[in-house]
């Protein structure tokens, strides 16, 4: 226990010398883009901001020639920018990056330089003092051991329930912000024809989600026979997020949607039209220390375009 409390401080010192070089440096780096600093939960394009930090540790590193090294990704950042921190879980292939940013060889170059002190702020807060200056001893009657044994299955269920309150609020936010994110990249997706794009499946989808597949063969079609989405009056919405279950490393959603789709081709002329409200059923999992879609169920109705509907 004492290992992991001794960790788990040693990497919150981490990120805060990670936190306190940005802040730093903001004037000077980013103050331009992003505007004045009043804590990382107010920026602007938080997304956005996390590649501005993974180009600057690129960079960083190519300067110095740490080539043994990566720099974190855009997605591991943003997610660390959204809690705030980082946890005791924290791959080391990411601590030693973090590490490096801030200036040290490594993960164990920084640990060893800084578990002194984080010790000796474990220690002293500790050791209890009387008024004396005096250790406090517990006292070893049974009648006190026995008081305060019977409390202990209550600490813990309370301590339970609030740490399973807190991760799935935590967790609640970056599941809702990534289905919205991933639903707006696809429709850009599609609006995008004839240039197609997929780069955005790796970063919401898992490798072996269906669902790949399916808005592949929607853009690859559709390019195919040379349509291209009409806009206006083609748009989407999610109109409501409803996290049903979060367990440990997978997540049921619904939500519902209303995707509004029309396609024409080269001349101008609308072809097929999608326009339904429904009701999707995702279930996400926790992979590469990020949320991911691995399966999303709906129904939309598709159809031709009668020559007498304009849009």
């Amino acid at each position: 226990m004492a290992v992991l409390r001794q960790k788990q401080q040693l990497v919150t010192e981490l990120w805060r010398q990670f936190t306190g070089k940005i802040e730093k440096e903001w004037d000077e780096k980013y103050k331009r883009r992003f505007g004045e600093f009043n804590g990382f939960d107010q920026i602007n394009q938080p997304f956005n901001f996390a590649i501005t930090i993974h180009t600057d540790m690129k960079r960083l590193f190519a300067e110095k020639k740490i080539d043994h090294i990566e720099a974190l990704s855009e997605d591991t950042l943003n997610q660390a920018f959204q809690k705030n921190g980082l946890t005791e879980n924290t791959k080391y292939k990411s601590l030693d990056a973090y590490a490096c940013y801030v200036g040290y060889k490594n993960w164990e170059d920084f640990r060893h330089r800084n578990e002194d002190t984080i010790a000796r702020l474990l220690n002293e807060k500790e050791t209890a003092l009387d008024g004396q200056g005096k250790v406090q001893r517990p006292g070893f009657s049974i009648k006190a051991i026995l008081k305060k044994t019977a409390i202990i299955p209550i600490l813990m269920l309370s301590c339970l329930a609030y740490y399973q309150g807190c991760y799935r609020a935590t967790h609640s936010r970056e599941i809702k912000r990534l289905i919205l994110e991933a639903n707006q990249a696809e429709f850009n997706a599609y609006k995008s024809i004839p240039v197609i794009d997929t780069a955005f499946l790796d970063r919401f989808y898992t490798m072996n989600s269906p669902n790949r597949e399916e808005i592949k063969h929607v853009l690859y079609n559709n390019s195919r026979l040379n349509r291209s989405l009409k806009t206006p009056p083609s748009t989407h919405q999610v109109v409501e997020v409803h996290i049903e279950k979060i367990w440990l490393n997978s997540a049921r959603v619904k939500t519902r949607e209303k995707w509004h789709l029309l396609w024409q081709d080269t001349s101008q002329t609308p072809k097929v039209k999608a326009d339904t409200v429904n009701y999707q059923d995702y279930y996400l999992v926790w992979d590469s220390e990020q949320w991911k879609i691995k399966t999303n169920i709906y129904e939309i109705r598709k159809r031709a375009v009668l020559p007498s509907e304009g849009n």
